[in-house]
């Protein structure tokens, strides 16, 4: 494949300044007469990650988990309770794929999320622990064989109680995933030239202290 330039060629020194007013767009300087200008377009090739289909999917699961044995508990002292429950981790595996007859894919995996759960004593003293949860179910994306399967959790908390038994506590989770199917591909795209950054905005430094400071302690004025 021959990739054909049409139109001059773009700058290619580093920290040229391009023509016309400078458009900033995450901390990339771009020219807006470059940017518009079609007869500077030359068609490239690249090498990126496509996403070939997503999906987002709210979870919420309760789950009763019993507390690990500690410093001769459980069961915990009376009054003890739940100070804090957080989302410390959550992966994804793709456990099967089948292809249905609309040319979508049938895409099984299984979510694990760990947390993190922290109980507070009468006396103050504290006790953490960690529990990883895992469901299985099947959602529909469009995967063909080469893509593989990510997730990523946006969004997730978890709230937790201690049990009258005072050895085990109720948790609800609740998380939002993002599931993507990805390949590594080459595609053919117009460009513009390369991206040229802007110079860096320096945060001023405080000023001095007052120099000399105040001597002496003031005066009565009658």
């Amino acid at each position: 494949m021959e990739l054909r330039r049409n139109g001059p060629a773009p700058p290619t020194q580093p920290g040229h300044s391009m023509a016309g007013n400078p458009l900033r767009k995450g901390g990339i300087e771009m020219s807006l007469e470059v940017q518009h200008k079609k007869d500077s377009l030359e068609v490239v090739c690249i090498e990126v990650k496509k996403v070939y289909d997503f999906c987002y999917k709210p979870q919420e699961k309760e789950i009763t988990i019993s507390i690990p044995a500690h410093d001769g508990h459980p069961p915990e002292p009376v009054g003890t309770t739940v100070k804090s429950c957080e989302v410390i981790a959550s992966a994804c595996q793709e456990i099967a794929r089948q292809k249905r007859p609309d040319g979508l894919f049938n895409v099984t995996i299984l979510l694990t999320v760990t947390i993190a759960i922290t109980l507070l004593h009468p006396d103050g003293t504290e006790f953490s622990f960690t529990h990883s949860l895992g469901q299985v179910e099947t959602i529909v994306l469009y995967a063909p064989d080469g893509t593989e399967i990510q997730c990523e959790a946006v969004g997730a908390n978890c709230h937790c109680i201690i049990l009258p038994d005072l050895s085990s506590v109720f948790c609800t989770v609740n998380i939002c995933k993002i599931i993507q199917a990805k390949a590594q591909v080459k595609l053919l795209i117009p460009s513009y030239g390369f991206c040229y950054p802007a110079l860096c905005e320096q945060v001023p430094p405080p000023p001095p202290p007052p120099c000399p400071p105040e001597l002496f302690p003031p005066q009565l004025v009658l």
